[in-house]
């Protein structure tokens, strides 16, 4: 049997006043259909996109871990998601130079962050052009999203984004528009201005038809890391006060919807009115 849900509600605007019905039925009736009636509400009305989206760090807050001296790694202290502060000493370098002990020098960290990665271990040789760790300040990080054209046009300064992590599925964060990509292609490399022209397959990276956008996002709890990916509402539009109608509440095919109405005077009584919704 089907189920119908009633609405209670006073007379707005958004219902037509011709082509009413009404339908009286008796208490059992009412039972047996197992009518609900649910007062509807007013809300916030939003037009969103849908992305894919990938976190990146901000590339100008990205610092890299390296000797002046060649040497071998005496003591380590690196740990990948680690917290760092500046000046915090992370590798003790045993100099190549003879000496009893060998001369010996720490490496500190280069500024405040989050170690990403660790390319030594104890004991490993040293070289100046070795990148021993990169870290890298997470409290804000770039969400990057690729959408076709002529959405991105539609969007402007201050446009707002509501992301969320398949790891952290009931939080929601908020992102902000930053800018539009340096190239129309979804690498994320790419899209925060990194050059490209050293990969082979470049031109397989490049697609003119869709847009890279570049939003802001605040990661205060260094939760988030590099390459999340994610799920993106971009927001081009919103309405307040709106009055929402649940979706299972209409009836009828999309050219003719409607609902039913609980009459306010008559008991066990609804009122069929045509729907038009709000575009």
């Amino acid at each position: 049997m089907k189920r119908f849900l009633i609405l209670m509600i006073s007379i707005s605007n958004i219902f037509a006043a011709s082509e009413i019905d009404t339908i009286i039925l008796d208490a059992n009736g009412v039972k047996n259909l197992r009518i609900e009636t649910v007062e509807v509400a007013e809300t916030d009305f939003e037009t969103t996109v849908f992305a894919l989206v990938t976190s990146e760090a901000v590339p100008e807050k990205r610092s890299i871990l390296s000797s002046r001296i060649s040497g071998r790694v005496a003591e380590t202290s690196l740990k990948v998601g680690a917290y760092v502060t500046k000046g915090e000493k992370l590798v003790l370098i045993e100099s190549r130079q003879p000496g009893d002990p060998p001369p010996a020098v720490w490496l500190t960290a280069p500024a405040d962050g989050t170690v990403l990665s660790v390319g030594t271990l104890l004991g490993s040789p040293v070289e100046p052009s070795d990148s021993l760790a990169e870290i890298a300040d997470l409290k804000t990080m770039r969400i990057v999203a690729t959408v076709p054209q002529v959405i991105a046009a539609k969007f402007k300064q201050g446009t707002q984004a509501r992301i969320r992590f398949p790891i952290q599925p009931d939080k929601e964060y908020m992102a902000t528009l930053l800018k539009f990509a340096a190239c129309p292609c979804p690498d994320p490399a790419c899209a925060l201005g990194q050059d490209l022209s050293t990969r082979s397959n470049e031109k397989e990276h490049v697609d003119r038809a869709n847009a890279g956008v570049v939003f802001t996002l605040e990661n205060p709890d260094n939760q988030l890391r590099p390459g999340m990916n994610a799920e993106c509402q971009i927001i081009l539009d919103r309405r307040e006060n709106i009055v929402s109608v649940p979706r299972s509440a209409l009836q009828g095919d999309s050219s003719n919807r409607f609902v039913f109405v609980k009459h306010f005077d008559l008991p066990n009584a609804f009122v069929k009115r045509k729907f038009r919704s709000v575009k």
